[in-house]
């Protein structure tokens, strides 16, 4: 709370929730109505949102192995790495499967693509050309924006491409990143400190929050420890204990660790996963 008049614009709290010191954007220095309350900002109707927005061009022809396959290259690649797993099944799911005899030239189009097998060389006007083979990357820019690979592809050697369509790469991360900022906020409502932030500030928030998952027994904080982190029970069980003795369960929707993030104190209590448990 500010304690002057000169103070009013000054960030109201810092907050750490991903391990770095942060700080919320100051207020607007507009009066305008704060009809921006959480209220306003999410939709209380589902607290697991579906994505039917999403057109997914499903590719009946990908097998068990194939979709481990391509998991794992996206995993590596340095445009899915940071993606969730969420993303990645319904970029795998979107990912088709096209083969193409030696000598077949292909059309630029708004395509990434990766080698399953074979050999295809890749040019352009300003690079000589390059053999790309199996489990190999091409096409990324037309990820990143709607426009067209500039590139001359050539098959040199029978091959069997993955291909995922530009766009549909597009609205897939935007959707499921607009969808997981609108759960954020739900369950950031559930916590009384945040409830005086304006809208830019609970975005600001939302978008520093990061899922952890927790196995069965697993220890999420230790008694007597130093730690900078809230955590917001999204599914699961935890039980708490001081001592080692157990003195309260918390549920969907509870919360814990408050004190440390706003008050820098250590932690008063064990917490520990009962069930498969996400945060």
């Amino acid at each position: 709370v500010p304690s002057n008049q000169s103070d009013k614009h000054k960030p109201i709290i810092s907050i750490n929730i991903t391990n770095e010191k942060s700080k919320f954007p100051p207020e607007p220095s507009t009066n305008k109505a704060k009809a921006n309350t959480l209220s306003m900002a999410v939709s209380k109707t589902e607290t697991n949102p579906t994505f039917k927005n999403i057109k997914l061009s499903r590719n009946t022809e990908l097998n068990e192995i194939d979709k481990l396959t391509l998991k794992k290259i996206l995993n590596s690649h340095f445009l899915f790495k940071d993606k969730s797993q969420e993303i990645l099944n319904k970029i795998v799911l979107s990912i088709e499967t096209k083969k193409y005899e030696t000598g077949t030239e292909l059309n630029t189009q708004d395509l990434f693509y990766i080698v399953k097998e074979g050999k295809v060389e890749v040019s352009t006007e300003s690079n000589n050309p390059k053999i790309f083979i199996s489990e190999e990357t091409f096409g990324e820019l037309s990820l990143i924006e709607k426009k067209k690979n500039n590139i001359k592809i050539v098959i040199i050697e029978n091959a069997t491409l993955y291909t995922l369509q530009g766009e549909i790469f597009r609205n897939i991360v935007q959707k499921i990143n607009e969808s997981e900022l609108k759960e954020r906020l739900l369950f950031i409502s559930y916590v009384p400190i945040f409830k005086y932030l304006n809208l830019i500030q609970l975005n600001f928030v939302a978008s520093s929050m990061f899922k952890c998952e927790f196995n069965v027994n697993q220890r999420i904080i230790n008694e007597g420890e130093t730690g900078e982190s809230l955590f917001i029970i999204k599914e699961g069980i935890v039980a708490c204990s001081k001592q080692e003795e157990v003195i309260r369960n918390l549920k969907v929707k509870d919360y814990f660790g408050e004190n440390a993030l706003l008050f820098n104190q250590k932690r008063s209590l064990s917490i520990y996963a009962t069930t498969k448990t996400i945060c």
